[in-house]
């Protein structure tokens, strides 16, 4: 049976504000070698240590409750002497012996510094294993025991299943150092064992031997992400900064006027206003108000935050429904309401609005990032823009090229996620 290891990565709240050990495991060294760490401090127990390595290390993104893979490690020996992050005299031992394996010519002891209870490095690939990551633009996932995903979607290429009979209970369990780790032993005789799994992906194209991968260089990396302004200054995923840009060009009567054809809403020809985080009640905000003549526009605008519930009058309801009620108890019938939820492309599909009693379509109308760039895009191909460009509408084709990173039908790999932090630090 092959001992299968199953790690959670870019997962804890040290990700949220660094780029996460982890980030090793994505790319070869300078020197052409594959190192990988484990979460969440970098050691296993000496069941998983030398001698008795895991025969796979499955690498996973968790994404609202899935796995996405990142790749699939065998040939594995473990790197260090140490199996507990408490020992940190042994572990500041183990890095000062890797701290000098670099990446983007940087050596590891810069990219994490002191670290007095975490491991640089888990384990390292023999020469004669093999690391296997999904080709470009495929999505694999991992179904992990019963936790097959719903492919009504069509969000996944395609799973590598883990099946309930594989998992370790009881004690073996307690051999593992934090929850985002997880074991597992396949059944050699069984048809849809993980070996014979990645062969199917591999010859199906959906897998790729990443084992031999060139090195990346840092001056191409920064190259290729650091292009953006959005990028330069870290904001590419904070839901303000795109509504504060937004509701700017918004103010102007002939953009709006472009928007609202677009969107079947009714034009100007007055002053209108417009407003952010507009206070309707119930501590609820909502992202864009607009109130013209003869309508009450409302945009609320969704990147990875999910569409979460309020408890009205003992009523559990979804904040988009909050947000109707009690616009609509202020104005009464006196205007037309139209409701729009600004997201990314993938933004059902991957589960980000959680349920689908959640978001009622039929009243708030999908206003997808890859839309609003088609409305900024045909925008600029107009007199009106081409006339004020440096003055009413600077920075709009910054604003276009921004909106890219949320167009697209799945969300950003964390490859590209975490070379555009790198590129910021290089």
């Amino acid at each position: 049976m092959a001992k299968i290891l199953i790690c959670s990565n870019f997962s804890g709240r040290y990700n949220k504000k660094y780029i996460g050990h982890e980030f090793i495991n994505l790319f070869p060294s300078d020197a052409g070698c594959w190192n990988f760490y484990v979460p969440s401090y970098g050691c296993v127990k000496k069941e998983y240590g030398k001698g008795n390595e895991p025969d796979y290390l499955i690498m996973v993104e968790p994404i609202n409750g899935f796995y996405r893979l990142l790749g699939i490690a065998s040939g594995l020996e473990y790197a260090s002497d140490c199996y507990s992050s408490t020992d940190k005299k042994e572990v500041l031992k183990e890095n000062s012996s890797h701290g000098s394996i670099c990446y983007f010519s940087k050596p590891l002891n810069w990219w994490f510094g002191s670290q007095p209870n975490t491991l640089f490095v888990s384990y390292k690939l023999k020469k004669q294993g093999n690391i296997f990551m999904p080709n470009a633009n495929i999505d694999l996932f991992v179904s992990l025991a019963k936790g097959k995903i719903n492919n009504n979607n069509n969000c996944t290429d395609d799973e590598i299943f883990i099946y309930d009979s594989w998992a370790c209970y009881g004690k073996d369990r307690k051999k593992l150092i934090g929850q985002s780790q997880r074991s597992f032993y396949d059944d050699k005789n069984c048809q849809k064992s993980i070996s014979n799994q990645i062969n199917d992906l591999l010859n199906r194209g959906l897998l790729y031997y990443a084992s031999k991968a060139k090195p990346l260089s840092g001056p191409a990396i920064k190259a290729m992400y650091s292009r953006y302004f959005i990028e330069m200054i870290g904001q590419e995923n904070n839901e303000n900064a795109f509504s504060d840009w937004l509701a700017e060009y918004l103010s102007n009567v002939e953009f709006y006027n472009h928007f609202a054809k677009k969107l079947g809403l009714q034009p100007v020809y007055k002053i209108f206003n417009i407003t952010r985080e507009k206070d309707v009640g119930d501590q609820k905000r909502i992202d864009i108000y607009i109130e013209t003549d003869k309508e009450i526009i409302l945009i609320e605008n969704k990147i990875h935050s999910n569409i979460h519930t309020s408890k009205i009058n003992g009523a559990i309801i979804s904040q988009l429904d909050v947000y109707i009620n009690n616009v609509k108890k202020e104005i009464g019938n006196s205007k037309t309401i139209r409701s729009f939820l600004l997201c990314p492309d993938y933004y059902d599909k991957y589960g980000y609005a959680g349920s689908s009693s959640l978001w009622n379509k039929s009243v708030w109308s999908p206003l997808y990032y890859s839309k609003l760039k088609d409305i900024v895009n045909t925008f600029m191909t107009l007199p009106g823009y081409s006339n004020n460009r440096l003055t009413k509408f600077i920075y709009m084709d910054e604003f276009s090229r921004a909106l890219d990173t949320h167009s697209k039908t799945k969300p950003e790999y964390i490859r590209d996620v975490i070379l555009r932090e790198i590129a910021k630090r290089l």
